[in-house]
């Protein structure tokens, strides 16, 4: 056999992208980037210039950016509401009496640790520093340290230049040490640098009666809007608050608050209470919510004021008879009779043109929406635009499509002006058509379009069907094992890379894993069943498949083909999502919303799962993510995450919700041994042809879940790795009982003195990887007195009383 090529080791580079400052600060920081003015001249301040208007708004592509900066432009960072940079300014040629290198050592006595051991800094070629941190959404900080000369603060809409960026005085920003760039995470700014830099809250003026609503003009504002929608604290209180604000907390304002809050049975009984949190409510508390919110959840849910449509034989004589007497003279709707939709849209544009009361943004916007709306849907909690390509339903994220479709609705205007043979206006009328084809009627119709309740619709609604698999030529029913044409209705927004098949065959796949699983048809059959479930939405199997061996061993192999095959249903995920980590963005989880396969690979020896988060994520647990610049959003869990592994992680617990989980996989044969140098160099390549067949093979691993289950087809060899596995995460554990006493918090043993102990214990560890594994449970620090004085020693730790003299 001589079919695998390199590729079934497993064995990659990292990308040159990786290199790449432009990837690393999108990738890693999530920042919104953008082009800078060009350097003419050492010396030119105005390379720390904008190039384009709107950049703190503006997103531009990683290509977009490395063309700017191949014609030598720098490249600037719009700070976000998380984002936290502290800049110091130090002694120059030009300004020798910059102090900021004795402010920051200053500053740096305050902290917990200095500033250059927890953040990633970036120099400039005259010594200027920046370091980068995270801050919690929502803080409000000063531009300056009062004490702390030549010391700057830069947050929230505020501007940074990138490494990699030409500096105005010659030479580049670069990272102070470039490993940084490589998984080095921006930790949160410490709680004592918070104190220092938080800017004092302070108290809005209370609102004049002048400006108040009445309670009649409250509730008729809440009448539209269900208080049942508003189930958790923070939506309810959103309305309370911006009720209070919006009359003043006057008595009859609560009692139409009261009777809105009131329709919802969770609140029926609750009155009283409601009305003492109204009363003790600070009017003047700067919550940011107002009368303007409410209005905002009106228009988030689609309740808008529009004009009554206009009678059309008030407007204009209709060149073509049959449609004018198919046209009503109530509503400028057209008669339920037999006519083409595509008649009805084209007399109803015509006839709204043609009046004042249709020549406005509002009335383009409800006319685009008759023309396009089947093919449009606006995800209020995302802000976001969707489409139908005709097989899903697609984000656009940069809204491209969506002013696509709006410009070809304003151009046709000028075909359905020729539906009109008279007009009272019709200067006015080609006066209107030409604004409408302007760049700010584009924006205006599809910002007014989003609260359209023909087009608003709810991100929980997408992507419910579980046993639906999406495929490029239909929808495949996992509950009846048929397929069927996409549609609409579904509210499918992934796709897999693969069309199915039913004849389709996959023998070289079948070889293969008869290779790497060395013949284990059981352990073959599991594999195939866990896959099978994969495909699908359901997450009834709490587990964790986690595939672990040596290099060239073929667990890329498995894992490219059904990354490639699941497409758009699969997401390459982060370790840090199950791993013990400084920092996790909300970001990194809203790429969970509504995959099914979500492989995460090589997270490094000596990483720990971190048991909340796996049980968190492999549960039945409700996901809260947000992507930049939006609000948070909860969503159900559809993934199933797999682990790819040289390394075990680390296991520190042994609670039995995390062990049953776990599900050990093992990839033990050395293909590059059991090959020799027999590779097909086309292997690849036939693989691909038998995708089909292979998405029929994980079609059959569902069936046999749906008929038996998961905990039928696990093999011994599954569960004998996983014991091991258990059994050796346990040893740090059952040492530390036999022999050391871990019940004075003050106690402490040497770390040399721990691992000879160890030793005599029969412990299998080498000194290092005894070391990091006491680390995960016991804090090693260096002690400063006797009789352990400059000592690095674990703390919780003594020996018993009767071993002190025996031992050592």
């Amino acid at each position: 056999m001589n079919w695998f090529t390199d590729q079934i080791s497993g064995d990659r580079r990292p990308s040159d992208e990786v290199s790449d400052s432009i990837s690393i600060y999108i990738e890693q920081y999530a920042a919104r980037l953008f082009p800078l003015k060009r350097r003419q001249h050492i010396g030119d301040k105005k390379a720390k210039t904008p190039l384009l208007k709107g950049w703190q708004t503006t997103d531009h592509d990683v290509d977009t950016l490395r063309l700017y900066r191949e014609q030598q432009h720098g490249i600037g960072w719009a700070l976000g509401p998380c984002d936290l940079v502290i800049d110091v300014d130090v002694p120059t040629k030009e300004r020798p009496n910059k102090q900021g290198m004795e402010s920051l050592a200053k500053l740096n006595a305050l902290l917990p640790q200095p500033l250059e051991d927890i953040a990633p800094c970036v120099e400039s070629p005259t010594g200027g520093r920046q370091y980068y941190l995270t801050v919690p959404e929502g803080l409000k900080f000063k531009n300056v340290i009062e004490g702390f000369p030549d010391i700057d603060i830069k947050s929230h809409g505020g501007l940074v230049v990138i490494a990699g960026s030409a500096h105005w005085q010659g030479g580049k920003y670069r990272f102070s040490d470039f490993t940084q760039m490589f998984g080095y995470e921006r930790p949160q700014a410490p709680a004592a640098l918070l104190n220092l830099i938080r800017k004092e809250e302070r108290k809005t003026a209370t609102k004049s009666t002048a400006d108040k609503l009445t309670g009649v003009e409250l509730a008729d504002l809440l009448k539209p809007l269900s208080a049942c929608e508003f189930n958790t604290h923070e939506e309810w209180f959103k309305l309370f608050a911006g009720s209070h604000h919006a009359t003043g907390g006057s008595g009859e304002g609560l009692e139409a608050f009261i009777q809105w809050s009131t329709s919802d049975p969770a609140y029926a009984r609750h009155g009283d209470a409601i009305a003492e949190r109204w009363k003790s409510f600070d009017a003047n508390d700067d919550t940011g919510l107002t009368v303007a919110t409410i209005h905002r959840e009106r228009m988030n849910r689609g309740v808008v004021d529009l004009p009554e449509p206009v009678d059309p034989d008030e407007l204009f004589d209709c060149e073509d008879e049959e449609i004018k007497n198919c046209m009503t003279k109530d509503n400028s709707n057209v008669a339920t009779k037999e006519i083409d939709t595509t008649t009805k849209k084209r007399v109803r544009t015509a006839v709204g043109i043609n009046k004042q009361a249709g020549r406005t943004d509002n009335a383009n916007a409800r006319r685009f929406v008759d023309e396009f709306g089947d093919d449009l849907r606006f995800v209020v909690s995302w802000g976001k635009w969707i489409y139908w390509s005709g097989k899903r339903w697609k984000i656009d994220a940069s809204n491209a499509g969506t002013n696509a479709l709006v410009r070809r609705y304003a151009e046709q205007l000028w075909e359905r002006t020729k539906e009109m043979r008279k007009s009272d206006d019709p200067a006015g009328t080609l006066r209107f058509v030409k604004s409408s084809n302007s760049a700010s009627s584009i924006i205006a119709i599809r910002t007014l379009s989003q609260s359209d309740k023909r087009v608003t619709i709810d991100h929980k609604s997408l992507d419910s069907e579980d046993l639906l698999f999406n495929c490029l030529n239909g929808t495949f029913d996992l509950q009846n094992c048929e397929l069927r044409d996409s549609q609409r209705e579904d509210l499918i927004t992934q796709i897999s890379g693969v069309s199915f098949d039913a004849s389709a065959q996959c023998p070289l796949w079948r070889e293969s894993l008869k290779l790497i699983f060395d013949g284990d048809e059981e352990l073959i059959r599991y594999v195939q069943v866990l896959f099978g479930y994969t495909l699908s939405g359901t997450r009834d199997e709490h587990i964790l498949p986690i595939c672990y061996g040596g290099g060239s061993n073929g667990k890329s192999t498995v894992w490219n083909t059904i990354h490639d095959i699941m497409g758009d249903y699969a997401e390459i995920g982060n370790a840090d999502l199950l791993m013990v980590s400084r920092n996790q963005h909300p970001t990194g989880l809203a790429d969970l919303f509504a995959k099914r396969f979500v492989p995460i690979s090589e997270p490094g020896k000596g990483c720990q799962l971190m048991e909340s988060r796996v049980k968190e994520w492999t549960g039945d647990a409700v996901g809260k993510a947000r992507r930049m610049r939006e609000d948070f959003w909860e969503f159900r869990q559809t993934h199933t995450f797999w682990l790819s592994t040289n390394h075990k992680p680390k296991i520190s617990g042994d609670d039995e919700g995390i062990w049953r989980r776990v599900k050990l996989i093992p990839f033990e044969v050395d293909l590059r041994e059991k090959l020799g140098g027999n590779v097909d160099k086309q292997f690849k390549e036939k693989l691909k042809a038998e995708y089909s067949g292979i998405l029929n093979w994980a079609i059959e691993g569902w069936q046999m879940y749906q008929k038996n289950g998961l905990d039928t087809y696990e093999p011994e060899r599954v569960k004998q790795a996983t014991s091991e596995y258990r059994n050796n995460e346990d040893e740090i554990a059952n040492f530390v009982s036999d022999k050391l006493d871990s019940t004075d918090p003050e106690g402490m043993i040497p770390v040399s003195d721990a691992y000879a102990l160890y030793k005599q214990w029969n412990g299998k560890m080498v000194q290092s990887e005894f070391r990091n594994s006491m680390e995960l449970t016991y804090k090693r620090t260096k002690c400063r007195a006797l009789p352990y004085r400059n000592r690095s020693v674990f703390v919780g730790l003594k020996l018993h009383e009767c071993d002190k003299t025996s031992v050592f």
